[in-house]
């Protein structure tokens, strides 16, 4: 995945969110499972170190239909769930 961040800002995985297997060794495995089951969370930090935010980052399979290709995060809401 690539993310598309403000000039300074950082992004790191955080990995105390995913749910490694015992005698795992392969993280790339681990990521791409984490993300089609219960997402990963990513921490992303402004340049001055004063903000940040963590994002829950989850890929959906579907059945059809229009799927999008970029993804904003200006707009944001708790999922009730």
């Amino acid at each position: 995945m690539t993310f598309d961040l403000t000039p300074g800002a950082s992004i790191e995985l955080l990995k105390d969110s995913l749910k490694m297997p015992a005698g795992t060794q392969d993280m790339n495995k681990v990521i791409v499972d984490e993300l089609l089951k219960n997402g990963v969370y990513y921490k992303v930090t402004s340049e001055d170190h004063q903000f940040t935010k963590n994002y829950l980052i989850k890929i959906v399979k579907t059945d059809g239909g229009f799927v999008p290709t970029e993804y904003g995060f200006e707009d944001t809401a708790i999922d009730k769930d």
